[in-house]
């Protein structure tokens, strides 16, 4: 379908709202897709509040598919992958340590209530029996709470094991290949967390793909003839408050017997200055 979103409920607006298509018509009568606000158009006073231009649909799709597909087999993206793997499969181990103490305090209730049951039967003194039956009810509302925590914690567990599937789901490049935009959708539910469209103006803008191991792709979009997509360097980082690049430069020129993490500065560029400062062709990707 010409109108399917394969990132619904992951593509959003700076502002905070959900991007969706909005269908549009060129001067031709022919019709496309506009990935934009879902707020766009509702009031003058929201578009006051929220500028961002949107993007031509299948552009962004094209461009995101060739991103993620390409990260997925990247080294670094492996690496990050371990990395969560790892520190959810601690939590884990915690969870499960938890689960075993929770279990073995249910059968020492358990045991407990089987000795005053025993108990109840070998005293005839009513005070006694009272007193019995006082700690039996004690005893099942602390199993009860019990079982309920327990409950809770393998919930928890198959949350966790759950990520870890999806973390590891995507496997070889040739599971990648030729898929349906359906399939493509539900790679970027299992490896995706957010992507937004940050427009500089109606023809630039940042495409900022945010996947669930904690890695990001920036990617600078020029819509013109004469226009580029470019992945910039994974070092980069975007600052999504002030909507530009942060960069880590040397403040002077290195040597190696005193160079330090402190030689470094973060700088931040808009499109514009991005553009002044680097040369941006050098990371064209062509689609």
């Amino acid at each position: 379908h010409k109108n399917f979103n394969p990132l619904k409920g992951i593509i959003f607006c700076p502002c905070g709202y959900a991007m969706m298509l909005h269908k549009m018509s060129r001067r031709n009568q022919t019709a496309y897709f506009v990935l934009a606000c879902c707020k766009k158009g509702s009031s003058i006073e929201y578009r006051k509040i929220c500028s961002n231009s949107g993007i031509e649909s299948q552009l962004l799709f094209n461009i995101v598919w060739h991103v993620v597909r390409n990260t997925l087999q990247l080294s670094e993206y492996t690496v990050k992958n371990d990395e969560q793997v790892n520190n959810i499969n601690t939590i884990v181990e915690q969870l499960e340590s938890k689960l075993y103490e929770t279990i073995n305090q249910i059968d020492d209730v358990k045991k407990q209530k089987t000795k005053i049951e025993k108990a109840i039967t070998l005293v005839s003194i009513p005070t006694l029996i009272s007193k019995y039956e006082a700690e039996y009810v004690r005893l099942e509302s602390k199993q009860g709470e019990l079982e309920s925590e327990k409950g809770t914690i393998q919930a928890e567990i198959s949350k966790y094991k759950s990520e870890i599937d999806k973390l590891l789901s995507i496997a070889n490049e040739h599971h990648l290949a030729n898929l349906t935009d359906q399939e493509k959708a539900n790679v970027y539910k299992n490896v995706l967390s957010r992507v937004e469209y940050y427009s500089f103006n109606f023809r630039k803008g940042f495409i900022v793909i945010s996947y669930k191991n904690g890695l990001e792709n920036i990617v600078a979009v020029q819509k013109s003839t004469k226009g580029f997509i470019a992945l910039l360097p994974s070092s980069f980082e975007f600052n999504k408050e002030t909507r530009k690049v942060q960069v880590k430069v040397s403040s002077k020129r290195p040597t190696l017997s005193n160079f330090t993490l402190k030689d470094f500065q973060t700088n931040e560029y808009d499109f514009n200055e991005l553009e002044a400062n680097f040369d941006v062709g050098t990371w064209k990707i062509y689609l």
